[in-house]
Parts: C-alpha cells; structure tokens; sequence
C-alpha cells in the first residue's frame, strides 16, 4: 500500500503468483482497475481498495473474484456500483464501501 499507482489493468501484473490470498492497494491513486487482473489470482480471499479515487471498476466475469470474501474500497461520489458487480461477489462475508467527494 501507500505507492503511486494509478491504474491496474494487465494480466501480467499478479502473473505466477497463484497462491496470493491478500492483497492491500489501499492509498494509491488508483483510478481505475480492470478485475481481469486477478483472474489467475484464483485463491485471493481479501482485497483492499481504501484511500484511491476509484472512478471505474470493470467486472469481466463472473468468476474473477469468486472467492473474495473481504472486500474494502473507496470509491468516488458520482461513482455508481452496478447490481452485476455486486453479484460477482458470491463469496463475500465482509464489504466496506466508502465514498470521497469528487
């Protein structure tokens, strides 16, 4: 946590880490992330977004983040979560949803 990351949308970023269970990006400047990322990350359980500027998170399947079951973000004001990204998370057993002014 705590780098300048702006953006994740490459496979090749988490490549050959198949056993990552906990990821925290938490106080980047992340602006928009692809989930496409995390579909060789198979076994990620918790996943922490706090402290970005998230304007665009893209749920390409369904399957993903399937085993997510933590789930913390900050996202921007004006953003609106749709009802498709939240049922991609079908493991979830805790989820925080903060929002920053634009």
């Amino acid at each position: 946590s705590s780098n300048q990351i702006e953006t994740i949308d490459s496979m090749e970023i988490f490549a050959g880490l198949d056993d990552l269970l906990s990821l925290d990006l938490s106080f980047n400047k992340l602006k928009s992330i692809n989930t496409i990322v995390f579909a060789q990350s198979v076994k990620l359980t918790s996943l922490t977004l706090n402290g970005n500027e998230i304007e665009a998170l893209k749920f390409k399947a369904q399957n993903e983040l399937k085993f997510l079951e933590k789930f913390h973000i900050t996202l921007k004001e004006s953003f609106k979560i749709d009802q498709n990204t939240l049922k991609a998370l079908t493991s979830i057993k805790e989820l925080s949803i903060n929002t920053i002014k634009n």
